[in-house]
């Protein structure tokens, strides 16, 4: 068992991102939003039952459940007819690829690879931001170099390296001009007024972390270049 549980750990990360990308691709290619919560979910039971049954571990076949949309079925008596074609292929005393010519796999393993291809890698470019685009274009990339697991870690690697530079690029600290609303005596405004330029008021938003303290500190010291102005500076924030 101790030996075990590398695969079971590396197998379990691949095929809840190979569920996670079936889903993505069957979406897309549906035009509406699915509830990938619960997919995962199915595909997890699926898996356990298969599991404790002695099968291997598997996702959607996405190609089937794309083929059945185009052709705009949508019965669940096409589900069952694949799980009772499955079962007696299953209990066949002889095997059926045998007697099919290896053509046809090899036609339609081409066909999904490049559908796939065309999605991800060119289609997808209008679809998605230009750093998810890359991430996309860098897993497939490794994938052919490394191989599959290297090359989805590698991918899952970008992904959150682009994650954390996606939020530290968001601009957190802004200067804006704000007057008080408080009703003072005609001395104390005229004093105010000409303490005006003296007063900066910067607004903080967004998200802040370890990632953009940089970016903080930066725009603050932008904002405070004149020496004679620190001396006297009042910083008001409207919001932490």
């Amino acid at each position: 068992m101790p030996r075990a549980l590398p695969t079971w750990l590396g197998m379990y990360v691949v095929v809840a991102f190979s569920s996670s990308l079936d889903v993505a691709a069957i979406q897309m290619d549906m035009g509406c939003q699915l509830d990938f919560n619960h997919e995962l979910v199915t595909v997890g039971i699926s898996n356990l039952i298969s599991g404790l049954c002695g099968g291997y571990t598997g996702s959607y076949i996405f190609s089937q459940t794309l083929f059945t949309f185009r052709t705009g079925t949508r019965s669940r008596l096409c589900g069952a007819f694949v799980c009772v074609a499955e079962l007696l292929l299953f209990l066949a005393p002889f095997s059926i690829v045998s007697y099919v010519p290896k053509l046809f796999f090899g036609a339609v393993l081409t066909f999904i690879a490049v559908d796939l291809m065309l999605d991800w890698l060119i289609h997808s470019r209008s679809k998605v931001h230009l750093m998810e685009y890359f991430v996309i274009v860098a897993t497939f990339m490794l994938i052919n170099l490394c191989g599959l697991q290297i090359g989805m870690g590698g991918g899952v690697l970008i992904s959150m390296v682009g994650f954390i530079y996606e939020y530290a690029s968001v601009p957190v600290v802004q200067r804006v001009r704000l007057r008080s609303n408080v009703i003072r005596s005609l001395p104390l405004s005229s004093q105010l007024n000409d303490l005006q330029d003296q007063v900066i008021t910067l607004r903080c938003r967004g998200y802040i972390f370890f990632g953009s303290t940089l970016q903080v500190c930066s725009r603050v010291g932008g904002a405070l270049t004149d020496s004679d102005c620190l001396r006297r500076l009042r910083i008001t924030s409207d919001c932490l």
